[in-house]
């Protein structure tokens, strides 16, 4: 287990069940609110709660890099980046810190893995996805500690450094063929999305990633900053 890191992923394909690694529990009863990120006149607003010392878009970038950097060397399509995803990825972090906790489990799941409750989250954010050999989407989610300059400088490389030992953990599985490093070369995905919460007090923060076949929806677009 990497220290100070707890991270948990799913893959998550229609018809069938999602697999996760977990190294910390939590009150499987504890009911959650729902809490989207707020909608503005007909966009939706993303990293609004991140702080401006860091460059979200070029965190974004070098976590697509990352990946795509395997899926070259592996004969596989690079994955593009979606800003619908990475706003649904950023509702689900910053779900993450007001509870505290990471988890897969939507509002009303008597089990853990219900991919049919995860659709309908989807869904209910006006996103649906193309059904490409029984696959349509899957989430990653972690979380870590940072640290960012006392001086209250520019923190996007010191964010980097944080994010990378989650990335870091996601592509230790290559041998194993883990379910993070499945979600990583998974030829029928072309689309992926990374949202991030911050807790400036506890200096943690909640990622998740989540990967796609295709948006087939027409949903709100992302308020320019």
């Amino acid at each position: 287990m990497i220290k100070n890191l707890l991270t948990i992923s799913v893959i998550a394909m229609a018809f069938g069940l999602m697999n996760t690694a977990s190294a910390k529990t939590w009150d499987p009863n504890f009911q959650m609110v729902s809490e989207p990120i707020p909608v503005v006149k007909d966009c939706y607003h993303i990293d609004q709660y991140i702080p401006a010392t860091i460059n979200m878009d070029k965190l974004r970038s070098t976590w697509l890099e990352w990946n795509n950097k395997i899926r070259r060397e592996a004969g596989l399509t690079e994955y593009t980046l979606e800003p619908e995803l990475s706003w649904s990825a950023q509702n689900w972090s910053d779900r993450a810190k007001r509870i505290g906790a990471i988890t897969h489990k939507r509002d009303g799941q008597s089990v853990y893995y219900d991919y049919n409750r995860m659709i309908r989250w989807f869904r209910d954010l006006g996103l649906e996805f193309k059904n490409v050999n029984s696959s349509t989407m899957t989430e990653n989610i972690g979380w870590g500690y940072y640290k960012c300059p006392a001086d209250g400088s520019d923190c996007t490389e010191a964010m980097t450094k944080a994010i990378k030992t989650t990335y870091d953990f996601f592509a230790s599985e290559r041998k194993a063929n883990g379910v993070h490093w499945r979600s990583m070369v998974n030829k029928n995905y072309r689309e992926i999305g990374l949202g991030l919460a911050l807790d400036a007090k506890k200096q943690k923060y909640y990622l998740t990633i989540h990967y796609a076949t295709e948006i087939t929806s027409n949903p709100k677009p992302i308020c320019e900053a």
